[in-house]
């Protein structure tokens, strides 16, 4: 399990439900119920079993496909595409609502004359009394 140190939260979870949580490593492999993982800063591999195992990933913007055809569009290689946006985690890591949302976005605002001034209107929840 692993979170952000500003977030006390899920240690307050962690203790309550008997939850070990392991800092700053990266997973080298998982076989069954075995992990064998590496210190972030020291490289120093570890093993250690684990009933569940939960991945935060996409720290760093995944945005090679972007620059590659955006290479392609200066060139004018065949295939190319015509436009091209960096959306989602090519544009900035983030959680899965925030990569859907670009996405709808996206979507939405294809062809359409954007107004910086009105961005998308979200939906919204009014409560009246």
């Amino acid at each position: 399990f692993y979170f952000d140190a500003e977030f006390i939260e899920p240690t307050v979870y962690a203790r309550l439900f008997g939850i070990e949580i392991k800092l700053n490593l990266g997973l080298q492999a998982c076989e069954g119920n075995q992990v064998t993982a590496a210190c972030a800063y020291t490289g120093k591999t570890s093993s250690f079993e684990c009933d569940n195992l939960v991945m935060v990933t996409g720290r760093h913007a995944n945005n090679q496909l972007y620059y590659e055809l955006l290479q392609a569009m200066e060139e004018n290689a065949d295939g190319a595409p015509e436009t091209l946006k960096k959306i989602g985690d090519a544009d900035a890591p983030a959680i899965i609502a925030a990569a859907t949302y670009a996405g709808h976005r996206y979507a939405r605002e294809l062809e359409e004359d954007i107004d910086i001034d009105e961005p998308m209107r979200h939906d919204r929840v009014f409560y009246e009394d």
